[in-house]
């Protein structure tokens, strides 16, 4: 299957470019303002060069730049249906009517249509390049570092920084664990080309055992944190610290400048 192949989203991506340099809080807080800061852009302009922003995000992270077009291409059907669903069900002034169908396209539609598609699309570019930049490791110290003033109200920070940074890197766990099954099938005889309908109904067998693998998984990752002496409410420390430098609150500045100018203006 095309989709399966050479998958890399949600991957960590060894490197020593500056985003890689930044503090576990730097990149979870600047990815969330980047990530916010799109719901407030209504130009169809500023959302686009916004989007180019992103990309540009590739290479200050020395990540190819060829791995964009497979990222945005991931989702092209989430991206074909939410501008669909906008550009024929959106009122306003209308431009087109489709006579077959009976649904009109409308000027207000166009834009609302380019508007939540590169909405998404910048929503997986910034949520790929964080957990292409840290390592599940910094992101369970950031979140526990960030939220760490909650556990004066008895929640468990800890324990939610571990389960969210586990449920992020299950992504590309089960994207290789279906790869690796869509290869049994085809070893098999399965055919896993041709028609839409053909490939749906054929890639039914791999959902049991992808559940089954995914919940195995589970389970060895569970005996993994009691083999590690892993309590809940536990005191643990951390094998190396890092504190925030100039470069961090450099670009949290310069995130946050950007924010400001793309909701004022945008």
């Amino acid at each position: 299957m095309r989709f399966l192949q050479d998958l890399t989203l949600g991957r960590y991506f060894p490197g020593d470019s500056a985003l890689h340099r930044l503090d576990s809080r730097t990149k979870i807080v600047c990815s969330l303002m980047l990530m916010l800061t799109v719901f407030f852009i209504g130009n169809v302009v500023a959302i686009v060069l916004f989007l180019f922003l992103s990309i540009l995000l590739f290479p200050a992270a020395k990540i190819p730049l060829h791995l964009f077009w497979r990222y945005v291409t991931a989702f092209k059907w989430l991206y074909l249906i939410t501008f669909l669903i906008h550009l024929f069900f959106h009122s306003g002034h209308e431009i087109l009517r489709i006579p077959l169908i009976g649904l009109a396209v409308t000027t207000e539609g166009i834009t609302a249509g380019i508007l939540f598609t590169v909405r998404i699309a910048v929503l997986v570019l910034v949520s790929t390049i964080l957990m292409a930049v840290a390592t599940p490791q910094e992101l369970t110290d950031g979140l526990e570092k960030i939220f760490r003033p909650l556990k004066f109200f008895g929640l468990p920070v800890s324990e939610g920084a571990l389960v969210v940074s586990i449920a992020l890197r299950f992504v590309p766990i089960l994207m290789q664990e279906a790869k690796e099954i869509s290869k049994a099938q085809a070893a098999r005889g399965v055919e896993l080309e041709g028609s839409r309908i053909a490939v749906i109904r054929n890639m039914l067998p791999m959902v049991f055992p992808l559940f089954a693998g995914a919940l195995k998984k589970a389970d060895d990752l569970a005996l993994a944190l009691e083999a590690r002496a892993y309590r809940c409410g536990g005191k643990r420390t951390q094998m190396l610290t890092r504190n925030p430098a100039l470069h961090d609150f450099t670009a949290i500045s310069v995130v946050t400048i950007t924010a400001v100018l793309f909701i004022l203006y945008g």
